[in-house]
């Protein structure tokens, strides 16, 4: 599944601030999953990077692409307006200026599409069954989803999700914690210690990113062949 039907677009600036990039990782093979439409990936591409953007988003024609994008566009407005609380949005300036910057966004995204798609830099992969081999990655990136997405009550399916980045990636990074009310998930804690059990690292690293009042943190979780 994709993400909500009010998705977040995200840039390669975004990016380098959510997940706390440094120049040495942007030189390894990134995943970003459930990514929907980001130019992240034609910006990283753009500057000689290798990004693979995975989302079932990308099954979809390029007609029915565009109509998809607007939607969630025009719902992404609407749901921002409503909870507007949560969000560190001086006035209105503010607020026009971000969803001017989602859909300059998703514009790049849509012009780099089918030359990615021919490349196999985008793949309509579903979480939690991802194409990749094992530790394929360095780094797999999940913005906006598991926690204030579609299954953000469902810790058995956020475990799962987790599990596998982890098999197709060295390191994984999840941001935000916060589910859809801007509070820090109920399920970060217990996902955690699960994680510890089953041997892998977990760390919450606060971030430069800050849009949300709570939302300046992200989730590193990876495995002991991970070389930190």
């Amino acid at each position: 599944m994709s993400k909500f039907s009010w998705g977040w677009g995200h840039s390669f600036k975004n990016y380098l601030l959510m997940f706390d990039l440094q120049d040495n990782e942007l030189q390894e093979p990134i995943l970003d999953v459930a990514a929907g439409a980001s130019s992240f990936n034609a910006e990283m591409h753009g500057r000689g990077y290798y990004v693979v953007s995975a989302d079932p988003l990308y099954a979809l024609s390029m007609p029915d692409l565009k109509l998809k994008i607007d939607r969630m566009g025009q719902t992404l407005r609407q749901w921002i307006e409503q909870h507007k609380a949560q969000f560190l949005l001086r006035d209105k300036a503010a607020f026009e200026d971000l969803i001017a910057k989602q859909k300059a966004m998703a514009n790049i995204f849509i012009q780099d599409f089918q030359e990615g798609v021919y490349a196999k830099r985008y793949v309509a992969d579903p979480l939690p069954n991802l194409s990749f081999s094992h530790a394929q990655y360095a780094l797999a990136l999940c913005a906006n989803f598991l926690f204030d997405g579609p299954y953000a009550k469902d810790m058995d399916f956020q475990l799962k999700a987790i599990l596998e980045m982890c098999r197709v990636a060295r390191e994984v990074r999840i941001f935000p914690l916060l589910d859809d009310s801007g509070e820090v998930s109920q399920h970060v804690a217990p996902l955690m210690a699960v994680l510890q059990s089953k041997n892998y690292g977990v760390e919450i690293r606060e971030v430069p990113f800050h849009l949300q009042k709570n939302g300046n943190a992200m989730l590193r979780v990876w495995s002991n062949e991970c070389q930190l």
